[in-house]
């Protein structure tokens, strides 16, 4: 999202653009902008966070002690007139704002909810002071995820606030006529307790017959997920994927049961690549499509609810075909992609103003 952003701003304006990034970035981040249009690309004693309590909070104090004063003369040296802040994670970036009393464009894309909270209530206080404040214009990723945000700070409207739905990478068409052989289903995410993965591994194994579960992707959570899965034939887990292409030509239905997804980025890949999708109703993917139409959306806590919506695809082939159609039809009807950049601009332009 972050990089999709930068390319859209130095593409269409004609202002000068800065990015800095914390010193652990990967440096496929920074390979990724090559030959964008910027002025420069600079690292800072500040770590990125991730969606945990204690990663937040990780990520707060030490850039409080390292990163945050050398932002600032960083900022003050270039001239900074409006930063744009990416993830609700980002504290130090609001900080920096507050410090330089100068704009931001807060782009947050995840959120805290009843399913899965991962920011201590006692902190909504100050989310609604900076997303209230004058200088602040905030983006969400979908109207559901604003909703709760808006629920967390006990306010019925954000004021000075978009959604902007996110882009998402388009997957090529896998070529098939029919499902795989064993009938593999697929998990591609990062391996922490709000992915639910645990609940996928239960519905697993309820499945009959000759099925298959290939879980991609890393996370504090692989070795108590692999412990849980030993027993259980069938399931895999493949690590890090590099190509997600490959990934998608390997399954036959893709699973999301994460408790929260703001959005669901894997989920509208694995659609273009004509793979249907099973996807919590914690998402903000809700306001897009139909349930029964383009996907199955179930409830990430019941794991029969789960188990039922694996079986039904697995073993209905008119069902599955449908789905496939029209979540293609959908996507080209959408134009996610197309949409993104416009949008952008114009906030990135409402904020100059």
């Amino acid at each position: 999202m972050l990089i999709d952003a930068i390319r859209a701003v130095a593409a269409s304006t004609s202002h000068t653009l800065f990015v800095a990034l914390p010193d652990d970035g990967e440096t496929a981040f920074s390979q990724s902008l090559s030959g964008v249009g910027i002025a420069g690309i600079d690292y800072f004693k500040y770590r990125s966070a991730r969606n945990t309590t204690w990663l937040l909070f990780r990520n707060i104090g030490y850039g409080l002690l390292f990163g945050l004063p050398q932002l600032k003369r960083y900022c003050k040296t270039n001239k900074i007139d409006v930063l744009y802040i990416n993830s609700s994670v980002n504290v130090i970036g609001i900080l920096l704002a507050q410090q330089l009393k100068i704009p931001y464009i807060w782009h947050i894309h995840e959120h805290s909810a009843a399913a899965y909270r991962w920011t201590p209530a006692w902190m909504d206080k100050y989310y609604r002071k900076w997303l209230f404040d004058c200088r602040c214009l905030s983006i969400f990723v979908s109207h559901t995820s604003r909703a709760q945000w808006g629920k967390n700070i006990k306010e019925t409207a954000i004021p000075q606030s978009a959604v902007i739905y996110s882009k998402y990478t388009e997957i090529p068409k896998v070529s098939r006529k029919s499902p795989t052989h064993p009938f593999t289903f697929g998990f591609l995410g990062t391996l922490t307790q709000n992915k639910n993965v645990d609940t996928l591994i239960r519905a697993f194994r309820q499945q009959k017959g000759d099925v298959r579960l290939l879980v991609g992707g890393r996370g504090e959570r692989r070795k108590k997920l692999m412990k849980q899965a030993r027993d259980i034939p069938g399931i895999t887990f493949t690590g890090f994927i590099p190509d997600r292409y490959s990934f998608y030509d390997r399954i036959d239905v893709l699973v999301v049961p994460s408790f929260n997804e703001s959005w669901g980025l894997v989920a509208l890949e694995s659609m273009s690549a004509g793979i249907p999708v099973i996807m919590t109703k914690n998402t903000g993917l809700v306001e897009l499509f139909t349930n029964g139409e383009e996907c199955l959306f179930v409830d990430p806590f019941d794991v029969n609810d789960l188990s039922k919506a694996m079986t039904r695809l697995r073993e209905n082939q008119a069902f599955y075909n449908h789905m496939v159609n029209r979540a293609h039809f959908r996507l080209d009807a959408l134009a996610l992609n197309q949409a993104f950049d416009q949008k952008i601009i114009a906030v990135i332009h409402q904020s100059i103003k």
